[in-house]
């Protein structure tokens, strides 16, 4: 991997990785090379947060669930979702633990309870939030 940065190498790439669409000049991009945008998408299906976006609404529009399809992923500069991202890292890391536990197998965290207990909280938490959405949907 090389990082030119420099205008003059502007078109001497494999793979061109950028955050803006703008940033690319589709005309110049040669078939042996990638970039990590589409040349005729709009933002909202082209850039990752668009499409972040719209595969969200699936659930407002057709009652689709994203995540029954699509991998998880996060909108990090949205801080409900950074913070969606770090309960989820979390519970990940904690289940992946106490399955290792379970299994015989060295576990990495100092006290492996606190795999359970995170895992008993996350538990917890879901519990609470079907309960409500039963006595929402009742009332």
């Amino acid at each position: 991997f090389v990082e030119t940065g420099q205008p003059e190498d502007a078109n001497t790439f494999e793979v061109k990785w950028t955050l803006a669409h703008s940033d690319i000049n589709f005309a110049q991009v040669l078939p042996n090379q990638l970039v990590n945008h589409w040349e005729k998408s709009s933002v909202e299906l082209g850039a990752k947060v668009g499409m972040h976006r719209n595969l969200r609404a699936l659930k407002w529009f057709d009652k689709v669930d994203m995540d029954s399809f699509f991998p998880r992923m996060y909108n990090l500069s949205n801080p409900g979702e950074m913070q969606d991202f770090v309960d989820d890292f979390i519970f990940t890391a904690a289940s992946s633990e106490a399955v290792r536990f379970s299994q015989g197998l060295a576990v990495t965290s100092l006290d492996p309870s606190v795999s359970k207990d995170v895992m008993k909280d996350k538990t917890a938490d879901a519990d609470a939030a079907a309960d409500a959405g039963k006595k929402h949907a009742r009332a």
